[in-house]
């Protein structure tokens, strides 16, 4: 994994949004983060693992994790962090969290997106699984990766047991623990032995002897069976000669009563045949003839009466043109006096307009008055809002004077809630140092309870194993002893002279060795070996108590003198601060009294806001006063112009009107005068619609007369020509009739109203006469084959009865054939299907003993913990290179054979000591020694061009020397194309660093991240 940019807000002290982007620092190949304690820097660390992983060393889901880890001062916490993975893909992890606005302690967590980069745009992944993307679980990510701080020497001070875990997590040691797959292997072994052993017992009668004596037994019956054969078909050709002659003989007389029926019927045939050729001759002479005659009677029947219909309508349309011009002649007169009438109705309407605008202009004068006064009572009301306008202004004035500086007010109040931030900071500090000790002491209590002694445990409690181990050393050798006694003791019970020794061969046994029953004894030791081993169970739950209450004590420790630290410079902030304290008018001690005094000037500054308030309504309203006098002035011009208007229209109107008297309508209302207006317009308009309607009409009437006239010359016409088609019809018909020799019509449409089918009725004919003559045919043929044969039925039977006996016995021996050759056949595949049985039997029963062998080799994850000692082996070779220049050639790491790490002191013969007994330095170089290795391996495979390893650790338990080695030893790694971070408060590292990011925590903003050049 190389790190891209992390963006960190509201996380820890980490108040504002602060970004690192990693690309010049991994350009370097080495850089280090640095800052004082306290200031943010092992954040960066926890950031990166919370945001991949969503868990961290300090604190766990149980503990208000969201609540904790969230700024105090912050509403929202987000984690966004770009990397890529060992298959150098860009990938990016957002985490979110926000604070209930309405329960300060409820933080909820958001969404959790993983994005991957791909086609220059971000795609969010359906899964947040880390494990998957980077390939290294929580606990292996910060034990080879980031390795957080406090836990540094974890790997290397792990149990044999979880370090097993560990390797075969890391190293996918899981392919080699193969007991499981070997287990199913023989289950499914000795699960498709048993089945052959079931399929084996059907085949235990199936044998070759069995065989040979079936085919003997074959020969024999296909040979009877041809013997059989040849005599049938003797039999059967007699029997087909004579069931031939029986068929013909019954046919011949089938034949004859056939021909009787069809004999009969004869006479009828003939009838129907004359009646079928006189249909056809009259038919073919008046059949269309007829036709014709219909057609023309209909034709005829129609045109005449469509010719009365037109007769008809053109009486009617006559009769209708006669009204018309008589309504014409009477709306004539009345629409030539239609000029002088549309005259007299323009001078209505000039009347009425006149009358009209007298009203108006009445109204005007009225509304001319009354906007006078009203422009009167309005300059009066803006010299009354201008006295309130001066008033107000002076009381303004008077109202500023008492008001103290808004700048000083918040400058000072600015001061006061600083320092109140402050104060409630330094309780709430104390109180996260007596939370920290109250856990501390739980811890000892816990301590207590379980009844360890810290400071003597670690010695106690591996003197104890130690004296566990010899015990089941010396238990297992007395278990082995007793187990080959017992072994013997079978052997010589089994021994006889003249028969083998199992041992050494002999066949005579002169000194048979006597043991008794050792059961008892064998028992004992193996029920005391168990009881060592819940021993050892308990001892290392207690183990593992132990180191879990000593990783949260020094934990718990180290928070405490950071909380401790903080508490320090937040009263030193408060010290500080009160030295800024600068006004005379108010007292530090006393914020009341500043509150006080701020609240008076307040409500000052909102009395002469609302007096501003009020001046400017007062400004307004009068601005508004002069409008509405202007707009008045103006509506009193606009009703001057307009009853000028009006009365010059007055007098333009009268001088339009043409007939009207002017005294005639000026003593009506207007009502009055409309109502005559109306009902002239209505008479007007009624003479000059009929007229014109009644017009139309004529010219319509005189058109279709016209039409129907040409149309009903034309249709006489016709009428005439189709009178006389049908007289020559009429007499063409007759002479058929004469020529026929028919009497009438009638006659001759009786024979073609005949329900008669012609085709099928000759066809029906045609198929009598030749069915006829071929029965007269065939009857004639047998009567000449019988007159030199005579058929004799009871000679057939007995032919046929015993034909069926040979029949049946030919079938009975056939059957018989056929199921010993299919019972042959049985035996043959299934003497096969045995052969491939017994083979692939055998085949399972070598499988096995080879799955045994294999069983006992798997069992227990044996060969998983060999694989693991030969990678932990490699993992202290590759780190002694850097640990054997670290110490100078004095230490070195190993592997003892209870496979835990063990220091070679070369300053002392070579000894073999626990690397418990190195100073802090000395586990400090080893520990990186062996993290550095660890973490080459995990990433040997990766396809990334280079990896990264970052460490979060003091380096202040090194000497200057030791740093120097430290230092030499960190640029190798840049120089095996290696990115290592670092994260130190030690100065000297931080000055010879290439690149380096500086971490500030500031109490008002937070912790803030600056690049270092």
């Amino acid at each position: 994994m190389i790190p891209v940019t992390l963006t960190i807000e509201g996380l820890y002290s980490y108040q504002e949004r602060q970004t690192i982007d990693f690309s010049e620092l991994t350009k370097a190949g080495l850089f280090g983060i640095f800052g004082a304690v306290g200031s943010g820097k092992s954040t960066i660390l926890e950031a990166i693992s919370f945001a991949l992983y969503g868990d961290t060393e300090r604190l766990n889901s149980r503990e208000k994790r969201s609540y904790n880890m969230m700024n105090l001062k912050s509403n929202r916490m987000y984690i966004a962090f770009d990397f890529y993975n060992q298959e150098n893909e860009l990938f990016r992890v957002t985490r979110e969290f926000s604070r209930n606005s309405k329960r300060f302690e409820d933080v909820k967590a958001g969404n959790t997106v993983f994005y991957r980069w791909k086609n220059n745009d971000w795609f969010p992944l359906e899964h947040t699984d880390a494990e998957k993307i980077i390939g290294l679980s929580y606990s292996n990510f910060k034990r080879t990766i980031i390795i957080p701080q406090g836990q540094f020497k974890e790997f290397l001070e792990l149990g044999p047991a979880d370090r097993t875990t560990m390797m075969k997590e890391i190293f996918q040691l899981e392919r080699f623990d193969l007991f499981e797959k070997v287990s199913r292997l023989n289950a499914q072994n000795n699960q498709e032995k048993a089945q052959l052993e079931g399929q084996l017992k059907g085949y235990e009668t199936v044998s070759q002897e069995e065989i040979e004596a079936k085919k003997e037994v074959l020969i024999n019956l296909k040979q009877q069976n041809v013997d059989q054969q040849k005599h049938f078909d003797k039999i059967n050709e007699e029997f087909q000669r004579l069931k031939a002659l029986k068929v013909d003989f019954e046919s011949l007389l089938k034949k004859k009563e056939e021909f009787s029926v069809l004999d009969r019927q004869q006479p009828e045939i003939a009838r129907r045949e004359e009646n079928l050729k006189l249909f056809e001759r009259v038919s073919g002479a008046f059949s269309q003839l007829l036709k014709d005659l219909k057609s023309a009677a209909t034709l005829l029947q129609a045109q005449q009466e469509e010719l009365n219909k037109l007769d008809e309508n053109q009486r009617q349309k006559k009769e209708e043109l006669q009204s018309t011009e008589q309504q014409l002649q009477e709306i004539t007169s009345l629409f030539e006096q239609l000029s002088r009438r549309k005259t007299e109705e323009n001078d209505w309407e000039l009347a009425i307009r006149i009358l009209h605008l007298r009203t108006e202009i009445e109204q005007l004068s009225e509304r001319l008055e009354k906007g006078k006064a009203t422009v009167e009572k309005a300059k009066n009301e803006e010299k009354i809002l201008q006295q309130q306008l001066l008033e107000t202004d002076q009381e303004i004035t008077l109202l500023k004077s008492k008001k103290i500086d808004s700048q000083v007010l918040i400058t000072a109040g600015n001061w006061f809630g600083k320092l109140q931030q402050l104060n409630e900071n330094h309780e709430a500090q104390k109180l996260k140092i007596n939370q920290k000790e109250k856990e501390i002491q739980d811890i000892e209590d816990e301590f207590q309870a379980n009844e360890i002694i810290s400071e003597t445990f670690e010695d106690i409690s591996r003197k104890q194993q130690e004296a566990l181990k010899q015990q089941q050393t010396e238990l297992e050798a007395q278990r082995s002893a007793l187990e080959v006694q017992q072994k013997l003791a079978h052997y010589s019970n089994t021994l006889q002279d003249g028969m083998p020794c199992p041992l050494c061969g002999a066949l005579e046994h002169p000194d048979v060795v006597e043991a008794g029953d050792i059961s008892a004894d064998l028992e004992l030791v193996s029920k005391r070996l168990k009881e060592l081993e819940q021993i050892k169970i308990h001892w290392n739950e207690c183990n593992k108590l132990f180191e879990r209450l000593t990783d949260r004590k020094s934990l718990l420790q180290n928070d405490l003198k950071q909380e401790e630290s903080q508490l320090k410079e937040i009263e030193e902030h408060i010290h500080a601060h009160h030295k800024l304290f600068e006004w005379k008018e108010f007292d530090a001690q006393k914020p009341e009294l500043f509150r006080e005094k701020q609240q008076e000037s307040l409500l000052v500054e909102r009395q002469i806001e609302e007096q501003n308030k009020q001046l400017e309504a007062i400004r307004a309203t009068i601005e508004n006063q002069r409008m509405s006098i202007e707009r008045y002035k103006k509506a009193l011009e606009e009703f001057t112009l307009e009853l000028t208007a009006k009365k010059s229209e007055i007098e333009a109107n009268e001088k339009n009107i043409k007939i009207l008297s002017l005294t005639a309508f000026q003593s009506l209302t207007k009502e009055a005068s409309e109502e005559i207006l109306n009902d002239l317009k209505i008479e007007n308009q009624r003479i000059e619609y009929q007229y014109k309607v009644i017009s139309d009409r004529k010219n319509e009437l005189q058109k279709e007369l016209a039409v129907l006239d040409s149309r009903i010359a034309i249709l006489s016409q016709q009428l005439k020509t189709e009178k006389e088609k049908n007289a020559e019809l009429n007499k063409e018909f007759h002479a058929k009739l004469q020529q026929q020799e028919f009497t009438s019509q009638e006659e001759v449409e009786a024979i073609l109203s005949r329900p008669l089918n012609v085709e099928a009725e000759r066809k029906e004919i045609q198929d009598f006469r030749i069915q006829f003559e071929t029965l007269r045919n065939t009857i004639s043929d047998l009567e000449k084959k019988f007159e030199s044969v005579i058929y004799n039925e009871e000679r057939f039977k007995e032919e046929t009865e015993k034909w069926q006996s040979e029949q049946e016995k030919l079938k009975e021996n056939s059957a018989l054939v056929v199921k010993e050759e299919a019972e042959l056949n049985r035996l043959e595949k299934a003497f096969e299907e045995k052969k491939t049985l017994l083979q692939e039997f055998s085949k399972l029963e070598k499988r096995a003993e080879q799955l045994n062998i294999m069983s006992n080799l798997f069992k227990g994850a044996g060969f998983v913990q060999y694989v693991s000692s030969i990678y932990l082996k490699q993992l202290c070779d590759m780190a002694n290179v850097r640990f054997h220049r670290m110490t100078r050639n004095q230490l070195s790491l190993q592997l003892n054979s209870d496979h835990n790490f063990e220091i070679i002191d070369y300053l002392n013969e070579g000894k073999s000591r626990s690397v418990k007994t190195l100073s802090g330095g000395q586990s400090f170089q080893v520990s990186l020694s062996l993290a550095l290795a660890l973490a080459e391996s995990v990433q040997a495979n990766a396809k990334a061009d280079r990896n990264f390893f970052f460490i979060d650790e003091g380096f202040g338990t090194q000497d200057p020397e030791s740093v120097n080695i430290v230092f030499e030893t960190l640029l190798n790694l840049n120089k095996e194309n290696k990115i290592v971070g670092i994260i130190s408060h030690v100065e000297e590292l931080k000055e010879r660093m290439p690149k380096s990011l500086r971490v500030e925590n500031d109490p008002e903003s937070g912790s803030r991240v600056w690049s270092d050049v």
